[in-house]
C-alpha cells in the first residue's frame, strides 16, 4: 500500500513550503534615455476641453444633470444624482481618433457625495464598433474617496492600453448602488515639457523577479515637510507620484498615487532619514509586500513604473530602486519537426 504524507498547509489550504534561495540583486528605476533623476517637471497641459459645464465641446450622455452647485470651477458642473448599480455617463468627441499620437493622459475633477462600501468607479475607452482596450480603477489614481473633497484624476492613456482608435470616455458606477459624484472639467492633457516621465524595471524574457523592496529616497530642504505638502512643496502635487505594476495584455494589476507626504508616509514604510550640514533633509520610504508576492515575470511582459507627473524640479533628489531574486525561466527551444529540449536539459541551444 502507498505511504501518504500529509504535507503541512496554511490556512487557506496552500502547501506550506521551504523558501528558495534566489541571487539577489538591485536595479534602479530609469527612464528609456537611461536618466534616474526624479526630481524633474512631469507636469502636462491641457490640449483640449472634453467638458467643463459650461462649453460646448464632447457630448455627454448618461446619468446626472448639469448644475451650479456641483461645479469645481466656472459656473457649471455635473451632479451625478443618486446612481442606480452599473449606471454611466459618457463624453463623445465625434470621430474616432488614435488618442496616444495626440494627447498623454485624460483628467478631471471628482468630488464623491456618497460612496458605500463594495463601491467602484471604473473608467473605459470606446470607438463605434465597442470597447477598445482596457478599463480601470479610479481608485488607482487617488488618495481616497473622502466625501466632499475635490480633487483631480489624471490617468495615463498608456494605462488603457488602447488597441484602436477611439471617440467616447465612459465612466461607470459598479458593483454597488447609490454612488453619488460632482464631477467637472474633463481634459485631454499633453506635456508642457517631455513628461509624463516613466522611470521603469523589466525583466528580461528570461527572468523573473520576486520583489522583496521598492525604495524610494526624498532629498528636499528640511522646513516645510507638512502634512499636506509633497517633501517641502507646499501646495503637495495635483496628479500624484503614481507607482504600479503593468502586464503586457492585461494593463495594470496594481497601482498606488502619492500627492502629500501623509501619503508617503501612510502608504510607504519611512525606513530612515539624515539631514545634511547644508540644511537638506533626506529620507528612504520602502513598500516592502510582506503577505503578498509582488513579481515581475518577464516572459509575460511585467514591469515596474514610478511616473512622474508633476513639477519635482524644486526637490534635491528623487531617485527610486528595487530588490528582488532572479529566477531564471527554462526556455524551449525546437530541434527539429518531432522533438524539443529546453535549455534545463544541458543540451544547450538547437
Amino acid at each position: 500500500m502507498p505511504v501518504v504524507i500529509d504535507q503541512p498547509k496554511n490556512p487557506d489550504g496552500t502547501p506550506i513550503v521551504a523558501r528558495r534561495t534566489l541571487r539577489f540583486a538591485q536595479s534602479h528605476f530609469q527612464r528609456s534615455d537611461g536618466v534616474e533623476q526624479m526630481a524633474v517637471n512631469g507636469g502636462s497641459t491641457v490640449a483640449e476641453e472634453v467638458w467643463d459645464g459650461d462649453g460646448s465641446y464632447w457630448t455627454r450622455s448618461g446619468i446626472g444633470t448639469v448644475a451650479t452647485g456641483s461645479a469645481h470651477s466656472g459656473t457649471n458642473g455635473l451632479d451625478s444624482g443618486i446612481a442606480a448599480l452599473n449606471d454611466t455617463i459618457s463624453f463623445a468627441y465625434g470621430p474616432d481618433r488614435d488618442l496616444e499620437s495626440l494627447f498623454d493622459s485624460i483628467a478631471f475633477w471628482m468630488n464623491p457625495r456618497a460612496y458605500p462600501n463594495g463601491s467602484r468607479l471604473r473608467a473605459r475607452w470606446r470607438n463605434s464598433s465597442g470597447w477598445v482596450g482596457s478599463g480601470v480603477n479610479i481608485e488607482d489614481y487617488v488618495t481616497n474617496f473622502d466625501v466632499g473633497v475635490w480633487q483631480r484624476v489624471t490617468i495615463p492613456l498608456a494605462d488603457f492600453d488602447l488597441d484602436g482608435n477611439a471617440g467616447t470616455f465612459r465612466l461607470m458606477l459598479r458593483d454597488a448602488a447609490g454612488q453619488h459624484f460632482y464631477l467637472d472639467d474633463f481634459e485631454m492633457l499633453n506635456s508642457g515639457t517631455d513628461g509624463p516621465y516613466t522611470y521603469r524595471v523589466r525583466p528580461d524574457e528570461t527572468d523573473c523577479y520576486h520583489v522583496s523592496k521598492i525604495v524610494l529616497t526624498v532629498e528636499a530642504e528640511a522646513a516645510g515637510w507638512t502634512g499636506s505638502a509633497f517633501a517641502d512643496i507646499a501646495s503637495g502635487l495635483e496628479n500624484g507620484l503614481l507607482a504600479r505594476q503593468r502586464r503586457s495584455g492585461e494593463g495594470t494589476l496594481w497601482a498606488t498615487v502619492m500627492k502629500n507626504n501623509s501619503d508617503l508616509f501612510g502608504k510607504m514604510t519611512p525606513t530612515y532619514d539624515f539631514q545634511f550640514s547644508g540644511g537638506t533633509l533626506m529620507i528612504t520610504f520602502m513598500l516592502v509586500p510582506d503577505k503578498a508576492d509582488i513579481v515581475l515575470d518577464g516572459s509575460k511582459g511585467d514591469r515596474l513604473d514610478w511616473v512622474v507627473r508633476d513639477d519635482l524640479s524644486s526637490l534635491d533628489n528623487v531617485r527610486a530602486y528595487v530588490q528582488y531574486g532572479i529566477e531564471h525561466i527554462p526556455q524551449t527551444y525546437t530541434r527539429s519537426a518531432a522533438e524539443t529540449v529546453t535549455a534545463s536539459d544541458g543540451l544547450g541551444v538547437v
